[in-house]
C-alpha cells in the first residue's frame, strides 16, 4: 500500500427548508492497495451446474499455476476444487488444463473454461461431459 492525503467534502440538505451545509474534511494518510507486480488478472467463464455461465477475473501470484488459479477461484465461488474442471478453448475444442501448467503459460487472450462436476473424478474415473459452446461475447 501508498500513503495519500487530500480532503472529504460532504454535503447535507435540510428536506423542510432547504439549508444546505457543506463540511470540509482534511485527511492525511488513506492506505490504499496498489496492485502488485508479482501479481495478475486470469479471466474465465466459470459453468456452474446450475444457472448460468458467468465472468470472472481471479488475482493470483504471476508464480503460480492453473491449481492456484483452481484454488482461489474456488474459494471465490465457494465450490470444492475437486468439483472444478479447466478447460482451454482452442480452434473450437475444450483441452483439458492440468493444475500443474504454470500460469506464465496461460496468454491473456486465452479463453478459459472452468466446469463445476457433480462428483470429484478418481484415478479410475473416467467423466464424461457434454458440453455446448456459443460464441463467447466479448465485453
Amino acid at each position: 500500500t501508498d500513503l495519500f492525503q487530500g480532503s472529504y467534502n460532504s454535503t447535507v440538505t435540510c428536506l423542510k427548508c432547504n439549508h444546505s451545509s457543506v463540511k470540509h474534511e482534511n485527511f492525511m494518510c488513506l492506505s490504499v492497495p496498489v496492485p502488485s507486480k508479482d501479481m495478475r488478472k486470469v479471466e474465465l467463464t466459470y459453468f456452474p451446474l446450475n444457472g448460468r455461465p458467468t465472468r470472472y477475473g481471479v488475482r493470483v501470484p504471476k508464480s503460480g499455476n492453473i491449481g492456484t488459479l483452481k484454488a482461489s477461484l474456488s474459494s471465490m465461488i465457494e465450490v470444492h476444487v475437486s468439483k472444478l474442471l479447466f478447460f482451454e478453448l482452442y480452434s473450437h475444442q475444450n483441452f483439458e488444463i492440468p493444475d500443474g501448467k504454470p500460469l506464465f503459460d496461460v496468454r491473456t487472450k486465452d479463453t478459459i473454461l472452468v466446469y463445476e462436476i457433480l462428483l470429484p473424478p478418481s484415478e479410475k474415473q473416467t467423466i464424461q461431459m457434454r458440453v455446448f459452446n456459443r460464441k463467447l461475447s466479448q465485453h
